[in-house]
């Protein structure tokens, strides 16, 4: 594995230039240099790579004194102008630099002084230094370090997989118990509205957003400093679910949800979140909706439209991108209702790209009555078609379910690709088919901490991340690929793809950008 990244493009010999009194007429002959030996591109990684660089100097009169010479390696402010540099990064003749430079683009400069004349010479052909984030493309894991503390892992792709740990320690965050989720909102098609891209952490103490570069963290970086509003709010709100993106695409319009259920939409126009969503018919009062927005993965971003459930009123909402909330109306011949009847509630909800009967990707809710009953509720928020109404989501199945430890279980997934739904307690994998009514069940070594499936990386879905702990080894990722065999539940692992020695995972969040971004406004 390579600790450091160069890619060397067309040889560049640097020309140097150099000044003399033209007020004296006692010409004498100066020690020229010329440097060949450099790049004309260099791209590292931040903090991980060390920029080596040895350059050959050829001096027209001294070529043997090293202690006549001084070097100065700088790097100036951008690669588009020869602006004065900006920041020394060495001060000796070869270059053995571990990269602390913020990510960006700079113009790299050698410097040449001649103690004994005082004549310094600078480089003029351009050497530009790429200088990227090592968390461009991967997983980002956050969870509980041995002390019970937040932290963040990413398993990283920049080009071999990379992982790095203790993402936030001395990062300028307070400690923070309780971690929750971690969130990327994506980035947009153009660079014009790279400064609303954005990075979370959600946490039982607070939710912040972090600098997408270098994951620097401030205190004041908190969502109520994003918060325009006229409605009254709890002093201590935070951030409990973020829905940013589709298929890898950031939303302009974007939904926050608070811990206290309040739902807000963020306005381009402002920077930042309104008044919290209410009905139509009923603007002037504010519900709490479940940390989690129904929605099709795949579309325009303004023909799919979104559904909330309201906790208050145990009913589904739907809004199509506006600051408005609408009731869905039901029949008494549907499968299900999206008014629920006395005494059901939501437990989990999540998003899947299945598209049987689905126009833009399935929507699954696992429901629970007061008797104990549960229920899948499977429905598409986009139709079931091409020419569907957006603002009539199509009911699929409803399926009712009676399964062992179910009420203890605190994490679900559902498959893309098969009717099954998984859910873990303790050290016990659980996986359950809803249609052929058919219940599987395996033994793992640790306590079962994450259930995700990745719909980001491929088009396949069937691959399957299960987080373990244990004080010993620690955190555990490791990725199963789902058997395609509808009569039976293989789980392969990939043994590729296993890590420890991580935290204790609760949740996971794919992440892939190519750009530096600017300040946060």
């Amino acid at each position: 594995m390579k600790r450091y990244i160069l890619f060397p493009m067309v040889l560049a010999l640097a020309t140097l230039s150099c000044s003399e009194d033209k007020g004296s007429y006692d010409y004498k002959e100066i020690n020229e240099v010329v440097i060949s030996g450099l790049n004309a591109e260099y791209i590292v990684v931040y903090q991980v790579d060390t920029l080596k660089i040895s350059p050959r100097l050829h001096f027209s009169q001294d070529s043997t004194s090293e202690d006549r010479y001084e070097y100065v390696w700088e790097a100036g402010s951008t690669k588009f102008t020869s602006v004065a540099p900006t920041a020394v990064i060495g001060r000796e003749r070869n270059l053995n630099y571990f990269v602390e430079l913020e990510p960006g683009d700079y113009t790299l400069y050698l410097g040449v002084i001649d103690k004994e004349t005082g004549v310094r010479w600078t480089s003029t052909s351009r050497i530009l230094l790429h200088v990227r984030t090592p968390l461009v493309r991967g997983f980002l894991l956050i969870g509980e370090d041995e002390e019970g503390y937040t932290d963040v892992n990413m398993i990283a792709m920049p080009q071999d997989t990379i992982v790095f740990k203790e993402l936030l320690k001395n990062k300028g965050l307070p400690p923070l118990r309780n971690p929750q989720k971690i969130s990327f909102t994506a980035e947009y098609s153009t660079t014009t509205y790279d400064h609303f891209v954005e990075l979370w952490v959600m946490t039982g103490d607070g939710s912040y957003y972090l600098d997408v570069n270098t994951l620097e963290g401030n205190p004041a970086n908190h969502f109520q400093k994003m918060l325009f509003t006229v409605f009254p709010f709890p002093a201590d709100m935070k951030a409990a679910f973020l829905f940013a993106k589709r298929n890898e695409a950031m939303l302009l319009s974007r939904f926050m949800i608070c811990d206290n259920g309040y739902l807000f939409r963020f306005s381009l126009s402002q920077g930042g979140y309104g008044d919290p969503l209410r009905l139509g018919t009923d603007p002037q009062t504010v519900f709490s909706v479940f940390p989690y927005a129904f929605t099709g993965l795949w579309g325009n971003e303004f023909s799919v439209g979104n559904m909330f459930y309201d906790m208050d009123n145990n009913r589904f909402v739907f809004n199509n991108y506006s600051n408005t909330l609408y009731e869905l109306v039901d029949t008494e011949t549907d499968i299900f209702q999206w008014k629920q009847p006395p005494g059901r509630v939501i437990v989990y909800g999540e998003n899947s790209p299945n598209t049987g009967n689905a126009y833009q990707g399935s929507s699954y809710a696992l429901m629970k009555d007061e008797s104990g009953k549960y229920y899948i509720y499977r429905f598409a928020v986009g139709g079931a078609n091409a020419s569907a109404n957006t603002t009539s989501p199509t009911k699929i199945g409803n399926f009712t379910i009676d399964l062992p430890r179910l009420p203890e279980a605190k994490v679900f997934a559902f498959s893309s690709t098969r009717t099954l739904m998984f859910y873990a307690v303790e050290k016990t994998l659980y996986a359950y088919d809803y249609s052929a009514q058919v219940l599987y069940q395996r033994e793992l070594p640790d306590e079962i901490t994450m259930l995700e499936f990745d719909i980001y990386t491929n088009g396949v879905y069937r691959d399957l991340y299960v987080a373990t702990y244990n004080p010993v080894t620690k955190g555990r990722l490791q990725k199963y690929v789902v058997g395609t065999d509808p009569n039976t539940l293989d789980l392969i692992p990939d043994e590729r793809c296993n890590w420890d020695g991580l935290v204790k995972i609760v949740d996971m969040e794919w992440r892939n950008s190519t750009r530096t971004y600017p300040p946060h406004p």
